[in-house]
């Protein structure tokens, strides 16, 4: 696999200087310092190099192929995007290869795959259809880890590749339906498509840490637009349903899964305030109160527990898969130096977010650390806090921090022998080229 990927990077070149096709790469670290009893350090530095080609008047080929060096693992390569793309103002495009795609929300799924995207672009209405592989990433550079047996496959250093499922999904937007206010309609799914032999089978046994095969289904409306100068709102509902491996009466079986997830965000921006931005989010997914445990924990009847098919990022530390979660979020933001002479000081902007925890139910959630006993939903709270400055256009540097606050009081909902107060220091940079 290393001899593939250095052969890209040399192609890569030969081509861009054959043919004078634009190209060029960016350079990127973050470290983060973390504390919770003891202090860990973490570093992580990439190297990314991109092509663009023109193959006629509409179609370009795009790609681009990293190397990330970190202090867990000495070397990771990836082909980060190979597709065709077509660009054309006309009623049908498309894009074919390995591409980044996400519906609607970016709740349910936001990542990359091997696969192909179809658009068409009506006068009131874009329809987008995507289908794709995940199971040619590396497993390391994936988060669509959400059965039992994708845990087991992270944790077993002879497999390679990311979990195989088959993912799809339809999205309908329709721009400016009523009073400004764009509706969205969305259906998204994957298939595990690990072969029998390799997962438990149905029957009575005795439990077993082998997984089982996972299938899901998302069926999600969503609106969003202004409510007034300044200020904008956007909300999401999604229907999730499915069948899950569940180990009930002394014997595993495939259940069905109805559960729900919803999203509801508000959005202030004014320029004359230091370009300040104030925003509100809620969010709330399914949880069940008889899982023994987060992944394939069901021990009673159909499942009610919301499984996205990959991870959202709510907070620095502390950020739980949805899935018997829901949280409340303010944050504000200023760009403390806006309205100041000094153009590169301009582009400094701070940013506050708090950010409250919760669980749906009292059953397990996808962090480590939860009393069995307890029957309080609050989880903690977590404040962050970012600076972030662009003095040039092709060069970023942010520092970041925050803290984590479990609530394991004597009756919390975390252990507090297994989850303590959470310090976290990060620094970020990039370079383009």
């Amino acid at each position: 696999m290393k001899k593939l990927l250095i052969s890209f990077f040399l192609t890569f070149f030969i081509i861009s200087i054959l043919s004078g096709l634009d190209f060029g790469g960016s350079i990127n670290n973050k470290s983060i310092l973390s504390y919770s009893e003891e202090l860990n350090g973490y570093t992580e530095t990439g190297l990314s190099l991109w092509l663009t080609a023109d193959l006629g008047d509409t179609i370009k080929l795009m790609s681009q192929g990293s190397y990330t060096y970190s202090t867990v693992k000495p070397y990771l390569f990836e082909l980060d995007f190979l597709n065709i793309k077509s660009e054309t103002d006309s009623l049908f495009s498309y894009t074919v290869g390995r591409l980044w795609t996400a519906d609607f929300s970016g709740y349910i799924f936001s990542h990359t795959m091997d696969g192909a995207t179809a658009k068409l672009n009506f006068p009131t209405a874009l329809v987008s259809i995507t289908a794709g592989y995940s199971g040619l990433l590396f497993k390391d550079s994936s988060s669509v880890i959400i059965s039992k047996a994708d845990q087991s496959d992270q944790l077993n250093s002879e497999v390679m590749f990311a979990a195989p499922r088959i993912i799809g999904g339809l999205d309908l937007l329709l721009p400016e339906l009523f009073l400004t206010q764009d509706l969205n309609l969305s259906f998204w799914m994957q298939m595990d498509m690990r072969a029998g032999s390799e997962l438990l089978d149905e029957g009575p046994q005795l439990p077993s840490v082998k997984g089982g095969k996972l299938h899901t289904q998302y069926s999600g409306i969503g609106l969003k637009g202004p409510l007034a100068s300044s200020l904008y709102y956007d909300t999401s509902f999604f229907l999730g349903t499915g069948k899950t491996l569940s180990y009930i009466d002394a014997a595993y079986s495939y259940e069905n899964i109805i559960s729900f997830f919803g999203a509801f965000g508000l959005r202030y921006y004014t320029r004359d305030r230091f370009y300040s931005k104030a925003g509100f989010k809620f969010i709330y997914s399914s949880g069940d109160s008889d899982y023994s445990e987060f992944t394939e924990g069901n021990t009673e009847g159909g499942s009610t527990n919301f499984i996205p098919i990959t991870r959202s990022n709510f907070a620095q530390i502390f950020s739980p898969l949805p899935g018997n979660i829901f949280l409340a979020q303010l944050n504000y933001s200023i760009k403390p130096f806006g309205s100041g002479k000094n153009k590169k000081l301009q582009n400094i902007q701070t940013e506050l977010k708090a950010s409250g925890f919760f669980r749906s139910t009292t059953g397990e959630i996808s962090e480590p650390g939860i009393n069995p006993l307890s029957d309080s939903l609050y989880l903690g709270t977590e404040i962050d806090a970012v600076i972030n400055f662009r003095p040039f256009s092709d060069l970023g540097i942010a520092l970041s921090g925050g803290v984590f606050l479990p609530n394991t009081s004597s009756d919390g909902a975390f252990l507090a022998s297994e989850r303590d107060v959470e310090l976290s220091g990060k620094a970020e940079f990039s370079f383009s080229f």
